[in-house]
């Protein structure tokens, strides 16, 4: 085992989500039947989050531990999430209530703001959608453009979301900013935030980028 005893690896993973073969995973908590310690979990599920499954700590698929999920946005069928550490230090090993915070984007206020959700309560709802974000499953900044609805937001990466304003007109952001809009499918960075487009053209593939 990763660490010395039960007791020291409940201290570290209890109630925290980690990595399981890339995906993330909720351990609810951690037992010791016979000479083999368990992690008590549950995986992402389309409805939430599926059954609480018992796995071994000594299964390939933890890698040790060395992994966490991935952070960012997190395209959700109610809106667009953004999860991020914070820093504190503290004894838990994998993402937590304490350590990682939960916000969503507000169309009317045109900001990422707090949500009273917990992380652990943010897995149980959406684990398959933070599931997808860690795959690095996002729709293309092209289709995002064709599919938001007016009013709506949808990522296209891990850093990048879109809002559309009006049929022709979008809001760009990177992560809690806004750094430009798209009118008629044509980028346009602000000014102050043209050190922004080469990580637009050489990540995402958008050409002829615009500033204002």
């Amino acid at each position: 085992m990763f660490w010395d005893h039960l007791e020291q690896a409940n201290e570290r993973l209890r109630r925290t989500v980690v990595c399981y073969g890339g995906s993330p995973y909720l351990i609810e908590e951690l037992s010791q039947p016979e000479d083999e310690v368990r992690g008590h979990c549950y995986a992402p599920h389309e409805r939430g989050a599926g059954r609480l499954e018992a796995i071994s700590l000594e299964d390939p698929l933890w890698e040790d531990f060395r992994k966490l999920p991935s952070l960012g946005l997190v395209n959700t069928l109610n809106g667009v999430y953004f999860l991020a550490r914070l820093p504190r230090r503290g004894m838990r090993h994998g993402l937590s209530n304490e350590n990682t915070i939960v916000s969503k984007f507000d169309p009317n206020r045109k900001a990422i703001s707090r949500v009273d959700l917990s992380l652990s309560q943010f897995f149980m709802y959406h684990s398959l959608f933070w599931d997808m974000a860690c795959k690095n499953d996002y729709p293309s900044f092209e289709e995002c453009l064709e599919n938001i609805v007016v009013g709506g937001a949808v990522a296209f990466s891990r850093k990048h979301f879109l809002c559309r304003r009006e049929k022709s007109v979008f809001e760009l952001y990177r992560e809690e900013s806004q750094i430009g809009l798209v009118v008629r499918n044509q980028p346009i960075l602000y000014s102050n935030k043209r050190f922004f487009r080469e990580e637009l053209e050489q990540v995402h593939g958008l050409r002829n980028i615009q500033e204002e």
